[in-house]
């Protein structure tokens, strides 16, 4: 059995190209997306940078799955960006 091709951002090409449509497995795809990004927040910066940017590569291919997966992400994203910038006023 061929192995599968995965693209860069980990998103399996098979899920966006063949119409995966297994609801448990694109929940834990965006599960999946919202933990990297609470891990990202404690990273150092020249670390994280480089994370936050791959992320947001797998959330631009996250629209390419459909069923409202990138949609999720970017909804993650940006919840996580406003709660990132409530703390930086804070200090």
């Amino acid at each position: 059995m061929p192995r599968r091709k995965k693209c860069r951002s980990g998103i399996p090409v098979f899920a966006s190209d063949l119409g995966y449509q297994d609801e448990s497995y694109l929940n834990a795809l965006v599960r999946m997306f919202e933990q990297a990004l609470i891990i990202a927040s404690t990273l150092p910066a020249s670390v994280r940078d480089a994370l936050l940017a791959r992320l947001d590569r797998v959330r631009t291919t996250g629209h390419r799955c459909g069923y409202g997966v990138g949609d999720d992400m970017d909804s993650i994203l940006a919840k996580h960006a406003q709660h990132k910038d409530r703390q930086s006023k804070r200090r």
